[in-house]
């Protein structure tokens, strides 16, 4: 093939690069119609003319040729790097910063083997993506710090409201303990028609406040109090059922009317927890509070 003259041959070669990004020699050498030797030349002296630029990696023997800004069409030959290599590629990638000290000693090798990808950051104790900011290292901390500041505050959030539900249970149960209520009432059939109004007189002496009656039917209830203790007034649910065996379906259903707005729940009856319902109620039992009724 004729050429005019290097100079041609090497504005040629800068112009191919420009157009298709990140190429390896032979790659040039088969658009400027010329051996991979003599191609290699003309981009060894192009380099040192600091016109182009060189990858540290080499896919085969070779060096990828690029043009400064032709940064992120490196990736693509990220997949010539060997095994290792390409672990710590991609783990710096996901992260786009890596404290070096924190790596595995192999990893560690990697990340200074992959000079076009891993560049050192903050006094060279941390590497950086080569395609990212380094100023993004401080706001990725403040984020990082700004969502331990919360984990840790919703972590003493936590703990403070059990504790605060462990004393209004505690509170409640000591009030509990007192002498109950006598119930006479003449006739067993008149206990349904009774129910409401005794379940009344037991939440007065409980020393709960009445605030909304929301639901009620003949033998059961749902209704909202507040109970009065050294945290202040506290709304609690009032839930009363006249049935003989409380199962842990009608547990579940009134954890759920609640779990919401996570209410105490107390709950007057006049029957008896079934065996799947005393196990299911050991799971709630800091939030609901059984008082059975005669």
């Amino acid at each position: 093939m004729l050429q005019k003259n290097p100079s041609e041959i090497k504005e040629k070669i800068i112009e191919i690069i420009k157009t298709n990004g990140p190429a390896l020699p032979v790659t040039i050498a088969g658009k400027i119609q010329m051996s991979p030797l003599f191609t290699s030349a003309f981009l060894a002296e192009l380099y040192q003319e600091k016109k182009i630029k060189m990858t540290s990696m080499r896919v085969g023997s070779s060096p990828v040729y690029y043009i400064e800004g032709q940064e992120e069409g490196l990736e693509k030959y990220s997949t010539y790097l060997k095994s290792k290599e390409k672990e710590a590629y991609e783990l710096l990638k996901k992260n786009r910063f890596l404290e070096d000290a924190k790596q595995e000693p192999a990893i560690r090798v990697a990340l200074r083997a992959i000079k076009d990808f891993a560049m050192p950051a903050k006094e060279n104790q941390t590497w950086k993506y080569y395609l990212e900011k380094e100023e993004n290292y401080n706001s990725k901390e403040e984020t990082q710090e700004k969502k331990e500041e919360i984990k840790n505050e919703e972590k003493i959030n936590e703990v403070e409201n059990e504790k605060q539900k462990e004393n209004l249970e505690k509170n409640i149960k000591e009030e509990i303990k007192e002498p109950q209520i006598e119930k006479k009432i003449e006739e067993k059939n008149n206990f349904e028609k009774d129910f409401i109004s005794i379940c009344e007189k037991e939440i007065e002496n409980l020393k709960i406040k009445i605030i909304e009656k929301t639901q009620t039917k003949k033998k059961e209830f749902s209704w909202i109090g507040r109970i009065e203790n050294q945290f202040g007034e506290i709304e609690i649910k009032i839930i009363g059922k006249d049935k003989k065996t409380i199962t842990d379906k009608d547990i579940e259903k009134s954890f759920e009317e609640v779990k919401s707005n996570k209410k105490i729940i107390i709950y007057i009856t006049n029957g008896e927890l079934s065996k799947k319902a005393k196990e299911v109620h050991r799971e709630y039992k800091n939030t609901i509070i059984f008082q059975k009724i005669n």
